[in-house]
């Protein structure tokens, strides 16, 4: 009988220790990634400050922080992010931008320019406040400084600001025609309507005669 208790004995503790070293496998595995990952955000960090250093040695642009920072909430509100010195913040105040001049553009059915600038902006807000812009601009970001060199960052950031532009270009063009195939429509559908009065004026002359 001790020989069966000490059996299940080293049998519970083998087994304790077995789970004691998953445990401590799975703990080592999880450090390495969480250092990993503050590594790879750690650089990130690090070049976007190198940026904003370089950038605000000049009085007009640290000027300009200066004030945006103070009025931070309003980048909240309307890009859903606080204000920084930074190239996201390039990159999602572009996208911010031409989507309000895209959505001007979509709003041609209100006749009131007016409403459609409200509408275009509230839509930008809209997408703004669902991180889409977010998500875009930090994808560019990572994109821009994925090696590091000067001809790559420069081609980079050149090729990512001609996607913004490309992007409000596209939207232009799709919006102007689909604002044509409208006209087109409502032309159309008044000159049926006109030949229906005439053909119907036609007849009750017809009918009096």
């Amino acid at each position: 009988m001790f020989l069966v208790f000490l059996g299940g004995f080293v049998s519970a503790q083998l087994g304790g220790i077995e789970n004691r070293i998953d445990d401590t496998r799975d703990n080592v595995e999880g450090n390495i990634t969480a250092v990993r990952e503050f590594t790879e955000r750690d650089r990130w960090n690090f070049i976007g400050s190198q940026w904003k250093e370089f950038l605000l040695k000049n009085k007009f642009i640290a000027g300009v922080d200066a004030f945006f920072s103070k009025i931070s909430v309003v980048f909240v509100i309307l890009f859903a992010k606080s204000w920084e010195l930074s190239i996201e913040m390039l990159f999602v105040f572009m996208l911010w931008l031409f989507t309000v001049l895209s959505l001007y553009g979509y709003f041609f059915f209100f006749k009131a320019k007016g409403i459609r600038w409200i509408g275009s902006v509230l839509g930008a807000v809209a997408l703004a406040q669902a991180k889409v812009f977010y998500f875009i601009s930090a994808g560019m970001y990572k994109l821009v400084f994925l090696k590091n060199g000067y001809w790559w960052n420069f081609l980079t950031f050149i090729v990512c600001i001609g996607l913004i532009v490309l992007y409000l270009k596209i939207n232009k063009v799709i919006s102007k025609q689909l604002e044509k195939t409208r006209k087109k429509r409502d032309e159309h559908e008044k000159d049926v309507e006109f030949k229906e009065v005439k053909a119907f004026q036609k007849g009750m002359i017809q009918g009096q005669g």
